[in-house]
C-alpha cells in the first residue's frame, strides 16, 4: 500500500510520468506485492477516492483523475482480461447522488472521462449500462451547472442518432436549447450529434444564443459535423452566413469563418463561383454578398496572384500583351455569380493596392464601357424585362457592370467620356430596370465635374422621359428646363415612376446644391402632382422625392409638412412610411420649433383639443408619433421608435412621455419580432443617458412612472411577462453617474432625489406597489453627505415606524446598514438573527402584483473550447456481437463502435433540390 501511495504522490506532479508510473502499478502484481489485478484495482481506488472531496479545479487533482483514468486503459499481461474501467464505473456510479456536490462533480467528470477513453470496441454490460444511463439522466437536472455540464460529458457516448426516439439525444437537445447555464448548453451542444432535420435545426438556433461562448460553438459543430454546403438549404446557408459574419464579437466572425465557410468552401472543391451559386446572390444584401466574399479571400492560403491566375482562366477576361486584359464572355454567358465574383475581386484588389494584378482582371474604361452596352442591347429589351425569371439575373449582372466602373483610373479622360455617354444612355432607356437607376445615378455623378452638373444633366434625362417632345439629345443641358416640364407629359406610370426614381437617387448623391428655379419646376409639375396617382408605389417616391426638396429649402418644408402628416396618417403602408421617415428628417435638420409657422392651418382640424394643442402644431406631430408607437403595422412601430431616438438624442426633443414609452416598447415581448428596432433602442438608451446629467435626470423622472405601469399591467397585458426587477436595475445603471461622457464632476443627487421620492412613495398608505420600491432603495449608490444622511435618516425611521410588512422592513433595514453600517439597525425585530436581508423568509412575498424582485444569479463565464475531432459513440451490440473482449457478459452485452461523423453519412435527407 506504501508503494501505491508513492506512486500516486508522483503522479500528481506531473503527466510526464504517467507512462512510467503505469508500469510501477503492473509490477505490482508481476512481482506478487498484490495477489491479483482486482486487489491492485482496490488499493488504487482507495487512494483514489479521496479526490472526490474536492470541488475546485486543482492541477493535482486533475493529474490524479487523468493517471487513473489512463491506468485503467493500458494493456495488461495476455490472459488477464480485467476490466478497469467496468471496475472504475461500478464504484463510482452508486455515488451519483451523493449530497455533498464535490462528490457528485467528480463522479460525473471521471464517468465522462473513462467513457470517451474507451476505444471503439470496448463492450457494456447492460446493467452498467443502464446504471450509467439513469445516473448521468439525474445529474444532468443537477442545481450546480458544472455538475449538469459533466453529466452532458458523460452521455455523449450514451446516445444513438440512428434512434429518433433516443432519450439521450432528446436530454441533450433540451439542456442545448433550455438550459439556464451558458456553459451547459455549449458543452451540451457539443456533445449532441447533429445527424437529423431537428438536431441541426437546433444548432443553427444556437448561432443566435445570447452568450458568446455558445454562438462560437454552434459555429464549430456544424462545420465539423456538417461540412458539406449541399446539406443546407438556402435560407439556412444565408442565416448562418449573414449573422456569424455580422457578429459584434471577433472570436465569432472568425469561427464562421474558419470553422463553417471554409469547410463549405472546400466542399465545392474551392470554387467561389459554385460557391456563390449556393447561396443565391441576386436576393441577397450587398454587404452580406461583400462579406462573405472578402473573408473568403482573407481565409484563404492562396496567394493574391494565384486568386487572379484562378480567375483569368474563369473565360470572363483574356490578359493580352503589356498586362493588360480584355473582355472575352459573350454578354449573354455571363451568369450573376461571375459578374458578382469578377466585382468584388476587382476591388479587393484595388482596396489592397495591387495596381498591376488590378490592370490584368479589369479592362480599360473605353473596352469595359462597349461590353456594358452590348450586354444591355442584347438583354435590356422588352421580353426580357418583362419575363420574372430573367429580369432579376439582368438587373443583377448591369448592377454589377456598373459598380465595376466606379473603378476605373480618375485620370482616364477618354474613359469618363465614354463612360458618361454609356450612363446618360443607359438612364434614357424604357426599358432599363429601376433597381440599376441609383447605381447608374452613383456612376453620373462620378463622370460629372461637379455637382450641379450632374444634376443638370439628370433633369435633363428626367424632362426627356418626362416631355418627350423635347428633341434635345440624352443628357445634355437643357437651358429651359422650367418650359419644358411644363410642357404636355407622357400620363403612364411607368414612365412616371422612373422619373420619380431618378429624382430621388440624384437628390440623394447631392449635398450643396441651392433650391434652384429647374427643382421648384420639378417639384410642381412631376412631384406634387404625383400625390393623387392612383398607384401606391408612385405617391411613395412623390413623398420620398417630396421630402429631399424639403432638405433644401426650408420654406418648402413648412409649407408642405401638413401634406406629409396627411400621407402618414391616410395613406397605405409604404407610402405611411415613407412620410414618417421624412418628417423625422426634416425636424432633425430644421428643428421641431421650425414648424409652428402653420398654427392656422391646424387650428381647425383639432377643434377637439384644448386651446394650447390646438395651436402647437408641434403637439399636434408628437400625439400623432405617439400613437404610430402602438400602431399595428410592425414596420411603422420600428421607424417611428428609430426616428423619435434620434430625436431625444439629437436634442431636438425632450420628452419624458416619449422616453419611457421608449423603454416599454424595447421591454415588450411583443417587440421579438423586431430585431433592427431592438438593436437600435439598445444601443440608444447609454448613449443617451450618458450623455450628460441632464439626460439622467430625465431617465430619473421616468423611473416610478414607468416601473408602476409594468407593475399595474392588467393581465391580458404582455407587459405582465415582463422581468419588472431587471428594468429597474438597467434603469438604475442608467442613472450611474461615473458612466458620464461630459466629462463634468460627478453628481450624486439624481440617485439621492430619487431615494428620497421612493421613501415617500413607501409612506404613501395609498401605494400598492410599497414593497417593491423598498427593494429598489438597495439598488442606489446615494452619496454619504451629512445632508444626505439627515433626510434619509428621518424617512427610514419614518418608515420603519409605519411600515409593518416583514420583508419591507428587511429592506429598509438593509438600505439603512449601506448607509451608516450595521450598528445602524437598532430596530428591535427588524432583522432575524444571523439573517440576511436579501434573502427571502419562509411565507414572505418579495414580490407585488406578480413581479418578481429576485435577483438573478450571475452566469458562469467559462472559456469554450472546441475539439477540432468527434469523439467515438457507444452503441449497443447486437446479440451475437463477435467484439466481445471482457471475460463474461450477457447474451445483450453491447459493444463501442466508433462513430466518427465525419466519416459516416448522415440521415438527413438532403438532395440538390433544395439550392432551387
Amino acid at each position: 500500500m506504501n508503494k501505491i501511495i508513492a506512486i500516486f504522490d508522483e503522479a500528481q506532479r506531473s503527466h510526464q510520468l504517467h507512462k512510467k508510473l503505469h508500469q510501477n502499478l503492473n509490477v505490482l502484481v508481476s512481482k506478487g506485492h498484490v495477489k491479483t489485478t482486482e486487489e491492485l484495482y482496490d488499493a488504487v481506488f482507495s487512494c483514489f477516492r479521496h479526490v472526490l472531496l474536492v470541488f475546485e479545479k486543482e492541477p493535482a487533482v486533475e493529474r490524479i483523475i487523468d493517471f487513473v483514468v489512463s491506468f485503467a486503459a493500458t494493456k495488461r499481461d495476455s490472459g488477464d482480461d480485467f476490466d478497469g474501467h467496468a471496475y472504475l464505473l461500478r464504484h463510482l456510479v452508486p455515488l451519483h447522488d451523493a449530497a455533498n456536490k464535490a462528490v457528485r462533480y467528480r463522479v460525473c467528470q471521471i464517468a465522462a472521462k473513462i467513457l470517451k477513453a474507451c476505444d471503439a470496441e470496448s463492450v457494456l454490460d447492460d446493467d452498467l449500462w443502464d446504471a450509467i444511463q439513469t445516473s448521468m439522466t439525474s445529474r444532468a437536472r443537477d442545481k450546480i451547472p458544472a455538475i449538469r455540464a459533466q453529466a452532458a460529458n458523460a452521455l455523449e457516448r450514451l446516445q444513438d442518432p440512428a434512434n429518433s426516439d433516443c432519450p439521450v439525444v432528446a436530454l441533450l437537445s433540451h439542456l442545448a436549447e433550455c438550459d439556464s447555464s451558458p456553459d451547459v448548453r455549449k458543452t451540451a451542444l457539443e456533445c449532441l450529434a447533429i445527424q437529423s432535420i431537428e438536431t441541426k435545426a437546433l444548432a443553427i438556433g444556437r448561432t443566435r444564443d445570447v452568450k458568446e461562448t455558445v454562438r462560437r460553438a454552434a459555429y464549430a459543430v456544424l462545420g465539423d459535423q456538417i461540412p458539406n454546403i449541399r446539406q443546407y438549404t438556402i435560407a439556412e446557408r444565408v442565416e448562418l452566413l449573414r449573422n456569424g459574419l455580422a457578429d459584434p464579437i471577433e472570436a465569432i466572425r472568425v469561427a464562421c469563418r474558419q470553422r463553417l465557410l471554409a469547410r463549405w468552401l472546400a466542399s465545392v472543391d474551392a470554387s467561389v463561383c459554385e460557391l456563390l451559386v449556393r447561396l443565391d446572390v441576386e436576393s441577397l444584401e450587398e454587404n452580406v454578398v461583400e462579406t462573405i466574399l472578402r473573408s473568403v479571400f482573407d481565409e484563404t492560403a492562396t496567394p493574391v496572384s494565384k486568386l487572379v491566375d484562378d480567375f483569368a482562366s474563369s473565360g470572363i477576361v483574356e490578359r493580352i500583351e503589356g498586362g493588360a486584359c480584355r473582355v472575352v464572355v459573350e454578354p449573354t454567358q455571363l451568369a450573376s455569380e461571375r459578374a458578382l465574383y469578377w466585382r468584388c475581386l476587382c476591388q479587393y484588389l484595388k482596396d489592397k493596392g495591387e495596381v498591376d494584378l488590378l490592370d490584368s482582371v479589369l479592362p480599360e474604361a473605353s473596352v469595359t464601357c462597349a461590353f456594358i452596352e452590348r450586354f444591355a442591347a442584347e438583354n435590356v429589351t422588352s421580353e426580357v424585362v418583362r419575363a420574372p425569371e430573367l429580369a432579376l439575373s439582368v438587373e443583377f449582372v448591369l448592377q454589377q457592370l456598373l459598380k465595376i466602373t466606379r473603378m476605373f483610373d480618375s485620370s482616364d479622360e477618354v474613359g469618363k467620356v465614354k463612360l458618361k455617354e454609356l450612363v446618360c444612355l443607359l438612364l434614357s432607356n424604357q426599358e432599363l430596370p429601376l433597381a440599376v437607376i441609383p447605381t447608374a445615378t452613383k456612376c453620373l455623378v462620378d463622370v460629372c465635374e461637379n455637382e450641379m452638373k450632374s444634376l443638370e444633366m439628370a433633369l435633363s434625362i428626367i424632362s426627356e422621359i418626362h416631355s418627350p417632345l423635347d428633341d434635345s439629345e440624352p443628357g445634355s443641358q437643357n437651358p429651359d428646363f422650367c418650359t419644358t416640364m411644363s410642357q404636355p407629359t407622357k400620363d403612364d406610370p411607368v414612365s412616371l415612376l422612373r422619373c420619380l426614381t431618378l429624382c430621388c437617387e440624384i437628390l440623394k448623391q447631392l449635398n450643396h446644391i441651392p433650391f434652384t428655379a429647374s427643382l421648384q419646376a420639378l417639384c410642381d409639375f412631376l412631384v406634387l402632382p404625383a400625390f393623387q396617382n392612383e398607384e401606391e408605389v408612385i405617391r411613395t417616391q412623390a413623398i420620398t422625392a417630396l421630402g429631399l426638396l424639403a432638405l433644401l429649402s426650408p420654406q418648402l418644408a413648412q409649407r408642405h409638412i401638413v401634406l406629409f402628416l396627411q400621407a402618414a396618417q391616410v395613406d397605405g403602408n409604404c407610402a405611411r412610411i415613407a412620410a414618417i421617415c421624412v418628417i423625422f428628417d426634416l425636424f432633425l435638420v430644421y428643428g421641431m420649433d421650425h414648424f409652428h409657422g402653420n398654427e392656422e392651418e391646424n387650428e381647425e382640424e383639432e377643434s377637439g383639443e384644448n386651446e394650447d394643442e390646438a395651436t402647437d402644431p408641434s403637439l399636434l406631430i408628437l400625439n400623432l408619433l405617439s400613437d404610430f408607437l402602438d400602431d399595428e403595422n410592425s414596420d411603422l412601430r420600428s421607424i417611428t421608435a428609430e426616428g423619435i431616438a434620434k430625436l431625444l438624442l439629437s436634442g431636438r426633443l425632450c420628452s419624458a412621455k416619449f422616453l419611457s414609452h421608449l423603454l416599454l416598447l424595447w421591454y415588450n415581448p411583443m417587440s421579438g419580432d423586431l430585431p433592427q428596432m431592438r438593436r437600435c433602442l439598445g444601443e440608444f438608451f447609454p448613449l443617451f443617458a450618458f450623455k450628460s446629467l441632464e439626460n439622467q435626470q430625465a431617465i430619473a423622472d421616468i423611473f416610478v412612472p414607468t416601473l408602476r405601469i409594468l407593475l399595474d399591467a392588467p393581465p391580458t397585458s404582455p407587459l405582465t411577462a415582463v422581468n419588472v426587477a431587471n428594468v429597474s436595475e438597467f434603469m438604475v445603471h442608467l442613472i450611474n453617474p461615473n458612466f458620464l461622457k461630459d466629462g463634468k464632476t460627478i453628481n450624486e443627487s439624481v440617485h439621492l432625489d430619487l431615494a428620497v421620492k421612493l421613501c415617500q412613495l413607501t409612506l404613501d398608505h395609498s401605494e400598492r406597489n410599497g414593497k417593491f420600491w423598498c427593494r429598489c432603495l438597495n439598488l442606489l449608490d446615494v452619496p454619504k453627505t451629512e445632508e444626505a444622511l439627515e433626510v434619509l435618516c428621518g424617512l427610514i425611521d419614518e418608515m420603519t415606524e409605519i411600515v409593518q410588512d416583514k420583508m419591507c422592513l428587511k429592506w429598509i433595514a438593509k438600505f439603512k446598514t449601506s448607509l451608516l453600517g450595521t450598528a445602524a439597525v437598532s430596530h428591535t425585530g427588524t432583522l432575524a438573527k444571523g439573517a440576511d436581508p436579501g434573502e427571502r423568509s419562509e411565507g414572505d412575498d418579495a414580490s407585488t402584483d406578480g413581479c418578481n424582485v429576485r435577483k438573478k444569479k450571475p452566469r458562469n463565464k467559462g472559456i469554450p473550447q472546441t475539439p477540432a475531432t468527434r469523439p467515438t459513440q457507444y452503441k449497443k451490440s447486437s446479440k451475437n456481437s463477435k467484439t466481445l473482449m471482457m471475460k463474461k457478459k450477457s447474451d445483450l452485452s453491447r459493444p463501442l463502435i466508433s462513430s466518427d461523423l465525419s466519416d459516416q453519412s448522415s440521415e438527413i435527407e438532403w438532395d440538390e433540390s433544395s439550392d432551387i
